[in-house]
Formats: structure tokens, C-alpha cells, sequence
């Protein structure tokens, strides 16, 4: 699970059950979340894995974005879900699946996604598969699959630790890279 908190102290989660379905969870509490009863809970119908954490990220005007990935067979692959109003109606959320691979998974889940929107609405993720260290940006229109690009940003052993956004919407990606020794051992 991964939590955000808005500009008047709301707080807003995004989640993944290990079993059921749907098994993405969308939650928000206004105060009191202490309580049980205070939590509003949105099963969205989208089929996320637990081996990748639904990442939560808000805009300026507190509107969610939650970036998730399946290695499920049949839903494979990264996505991008937002709400802009009446997020606690599964109708008001729009998802856009990104790729279509399996995400790789190393066993572990990280404790977020690589993931960030930005003051004005653009949205971005960084992920590696192995073969290399990717990007996925979007300016405006995010539900809408044609308004992602993917950039390539390294080769084999670059793996992305995070994004975000700076001044005049430029991106910030930290990754690492793995060298392997190249030292003779006797």
C-alpha cells in the first residue's frame, strides 16, 4: 500500500489485496482514520499482483493517480488509473494499460513504483526489465493511451529507484547501475 496525503490533510491510499477480485483498492479518509467506518474503500476493476505495489500520487488539486503493474497471465503489464472527481464511484476512474510485458518481479515487493505527476498534470513512471531502464512520460490527456511515450534512458544493469518532477515540468530519474566485477579471482 501506498499512501499520499492533500492539501487539507486528506488522506489517500492505493492497495492491492492478495486475493479476490477486483483486487485493486482505492481508499481516502477526511479525519478520524483511526476508525474503520471513517475510510471510504473503492475496489477498482482492475486486476492488480502483489508482487508490485500500487503507487498513489496526487496533483496540485489533489486529484489521485495511481500507477500499477500484473504479472497475472491475460493482464501483464503496467497501468495508469485517474480520477479527477467522485472518486469514490468506480465510474469516475479511467485506466489506461501502458505495455503489455510482464513487468519483471524479483520476489520482493518494492515499497512503491518509480512514479510522479507533476503541478500541471503530467505524468511519469521509470521501470527496468533486464534489458534496460525505461521512461514512460505523459503531458496531458494520461487516460488516453496515445498521449504516453516511452524513452529509453540506459542499457543492461540500470535499474530506476525514482522519479519526480522539477521546475518548468523537467523530469528527475535516479537510477542505478550494476557493474559486474571484471576482477580475476584465485
Amino acid at each position: 500500500m501506498t499512501v499520499a496525503v492533500d492539501s487539507t490533510g486528506v488522506i489517500h491510499v492505493a492497495g492491492a489485496l492478495a486475493e479476490g477480485n477486483p483486487n485493486l483498492l482505492y481508499g481516502r479518509c477526511a479525519g478520524r482514520c483511526d476508525q474503520a467506518s471513517s475510510w471510504e474503500i473503492v475496489p477498482l476493476p482492475s486486476v492488480a499482483d502483489v508482487n508490485h505495489v500500487p503507487t498513489i500520487a496526487l496533483t496540485d488539486d489533489d486529484r489521485p493517480r495511481i500507477l500499477f503493474a500484473s504479472d497475472l497471465p491475460g493482464s501483464a503489464g503496467y497501468y495508469y488509473l485517474e480520477c479527477d472527481s467522485e472518486c469514490g464511484r468506480v465510474a469516475s476512474w479511467h485506466s489506461v494499460r501502458l505495455t503489455e510485458e510482464s513487468p519483471e518481479s524479483n520476489g520482493v515487493a518494492n515499497p512503491r513504483m518509480p512514479f510522479a505527476v507533476s503541478g500541471e498534470g503530467a505524468a511519469a513512471f521509470a521501470y527496468d526489465d533486464g534489458f534496460g531502464m525505461y521512461v514512460w512520460v505523459c503531458n496531458s490527456r494520461c487516460a488516453a493511451g496515445n498521449s504516453w511515450a516511452r524513452v529509453t534512458l540506459a542499457d543492461v544493469y540500470s535499474y530506476a529507484e525514482a522519479v519526480a518532477f522539477g521546475s518548468g515540468q523537467s523530469l528527475q530519474v535516479i537510477g542505478r547501475q550494476a557493474v559486474r566485477n571484471s576482477t580475476n579471482e584465485t
